[in-house]
């Protein structure tokens, strides 16, 4: 006889066990099963194993069925209400739904053990293990995790929690959207660690439950919510997605409060490496694995990039050769675009004739898709305008959408296009996405990178389509670079070895590492010569030209320059483009 223990989604204390001498998926595809499941995606909920054990029996003689032990049990128990048949409710302020499976498991199932499955830590996995350890045991009390995104980074900190029996480690991050990972990774791959959020009513019961257990606990929780709550002293504090706000006050004050081993964690640490010495970091480039790849260490997919301008005639009419498109056409008033006609043109023109179009001459060729906008209310207007070529789900801070919808979204669709302004950019995975659409303004490295790798966790290759050619050269530039300076061995190689990158303009043209560089040098020629018509404008003997983004600090023009342009801080004209709406507006 096999056990199950069934929650659902949107109710954190329902759950129902029951038996069944088939499989828990046979089981669930019955009759009754399947009126009960539509009922259930009738209140937008589902099923989710939460409990099972395999060919165990509980009957002591013909009068009771195994599960019904289970049930006179729970009723004698405190905080637990019976509602009908197998289904039960539990006092959130007494228990969590993993603190009842393992009740259930100690008092029923003890000598029958979970399968998990064995985490083996790939070479790069187990350099970062060694290198951690080998820090600790020099008395460091800071670490730098700075691996691409899709690197496996909870699963790695996870196997070094397991491999030092830390007692009690706090994650905390700046934003909600990295948890999944930690949660999902703990479950399957980690039979002795216990993951808690605090989002949870019980957390505290559900702390002091496992603190007493021979187990490694993981607490997770935002900094904002844990700053708050009066937790012991971890063994571990684990900063995650640390490139935000890794040096803000919040986080500052917390981590003096806890007082303990810190380990910062992020897939885009760009700003926060310099920090650490050589002993106490740890970097794992996209371009560290595609270097695995060409040695043969593994098989990973492969980044393809395609840039594309996007200036229709009737864009021109308006902006003329402004090469800011995406600011201008999703430019808003009042939560309704300001140009609908463009919109309208733009959503036919990318979405639209695609499937007419022969393979290898369609920009989009992908059937999961991740987009981002510049603002909120143009993800919500712009669903109605495309959702006519592709089912669409948008997910952004008003929603209250999360992995789990974005999950159930693309499983219920054959395609899907996933609209966002910046919500689970940081911490989703979805093994079927294949496209990103990068339709935000911005030079933001970190932001570029982590959106970009919301794709590549399959085992397929994927495609970044990016409206902002400039932006994307140099973020992939830049990115180069930083892991040139960890690791130079990839200095002997070029970009285009790594990654390939395309123009598309009614097909694709593919761009070598000559007209790569050609590109970027003459980005840097403008540059240098709009910084030398302001330079003889202005006074600037006691200042020494070496070049250095630094030394322009102390001059708001020559620093916009380099801003703009070479270091590329703010990039896409959206300032521009929130100019013309003022003036247009007043028109």
């Amino acid at each position: 006889m096999n056990i199950y223990l069934d929650s659902f989604t949107g109710s954190t204390n329902t759950f129902n066990v029951g038996e069944t001498i088939h499989s828990w998926e046979q089981r669930h595809k019955g009759g009754d099963y399947s009126k009960a499941n539509h009922v259930l995606e009738g209140h937008k909920s589902k099923r989710v194993k939460s409990g099972w054990w395999e060919d165990v029996s509980l009957r002591t003689d013909i009068d009771h069925h195994h599960d019904s032990i289970i049930h006179i049990w729970l009723k004698t128990l405190p905080g637990f209400k019976w509602i009908k048949g197998e289904l039960f409710q539990f006092d959130e302020s007494m228990y969590s739904l993993d603190m009842v499976v393992q009740m259930i498991h100690e008092k029923f199932f003890a000598g029958n053990k979970k399968v998990w499955t064995v985490f083996e830590p790939r070479t790069y996995q187990q350099r970062f293990l060694n290198k951690i350890s080998k820090a600790w045991q020099s008395d460091y009390t800071d670490f730098l995790l700075f691996a691409k995104p899709r690197s496996g980074k909870s699963a790695m900190m996870l196997k070094h929690i397991d491999n030092w029996d830390t007692k009690l480690s706090v994650v905390c991050s700046r934003q909600k959207s990295p948890e999944q990972s930690w949660k999902k990774d703990s479950d399957k791959f980690f039979p002795n660690v216990r993951y808690i959020s605090v989002k949870n009513k019980s957390w505290k019961k559900e702390l002091e439950y496992w603190m007493e257990r021979p187990v490694n606990i993981v607490l997770w929780g935002t900094v904002q919510a844990l700053i708050k709550r009066d937790i012991p002293k971890p063994d571990l504090l684990i900063f995650d997605e640390a490139h935000i706000g890794g040096t803000a006050k919040e986080f500052v004050d917390l981590k003096e409060k806890l007082d303990t081993r810190t380990v910062y964690v992020s897939g885009t640490a760009h700003k926060l490496a310099w920090m650490f010495n050589e002993d106490q970091k740890f970097i794992y480039t996209y371009f560290d694995e595609q270097l695995d790849v060409m040695r043969g260490v593994f098989e990973r997919p492969k980044m393809n990039i395609a840039m594309t301008d996007y200036q229709s005639a009737e864009y021109k009419k308006i902006f003329g050769d402004d090469p800011d498109a995406m600011g201008n056409i999703f430019l808003m008033k009042d939560k309704k675009f300001l140009y609908p006609k463009l919109v309208k043109e733009f959503a036919f023109n990318t979405f639209g004739p695609q499937r007419n179009l022969r393979i290898g001459d369609r920009l989009l060729e992908g059937s999961y898709m991740m987009m981002c906008l510049p603002s909120v209310a143009a993800c919500h207007e712009f669903k109605k305008e495309v959702e006519c070529y592709y089912p669409a789900l948008v997910v952004t801070s008003d929603t209250g959408r999360d992995a789990a919808d974005i999950e159930k979204f693309m499983g219920d669709n054959n395609k899907a296009l996933i609209i966002t302004q910046s919500a689970n950019v940081l911490g989703f995975t979805n093994e079927k996405i294949d496209t990103i659409l990068n339709c935000k303004g911005g030079e933001s490295i970190e932001f570029w990178t982590q959106f970009a790798f919301r794709g590549g966790s399959g085992d397929h290759d994927w495609w970044v389509i990016d409206f902002a050619g400039k932006r994307c050269l140099k973020a992939v530039y830049t990115a180069y670079q930083v892991a040139c300076d960890s690791n130079p061995q990839l200095s002997e190689y070029e970009v285009t070895d790594f990654t390939n990158i395309f123009e598309w303009q009614d097909g694709f043209s593919e761009i070598n590492q000559e007209a790569f560089e050609s590109a970027l040098s003459a980005d840097i020629e403008t540059s240098i010569s709009s910084m030398g018509s302001i330079v003889h404008s202005m006074d600037l003997s006691d200042v020494e030209f070496d070049f250095s983004a630094s030394i322009f600090s102390s001059h708001s023009a020559v620093s916009k320059v380099i801003k703009d342009v070479v270091i590329g801080d703010s990039g896409g004209n959206n300032d521009s483009a929130q100019t013309r709406e003022d003036v247009l507006v007043k028109k």
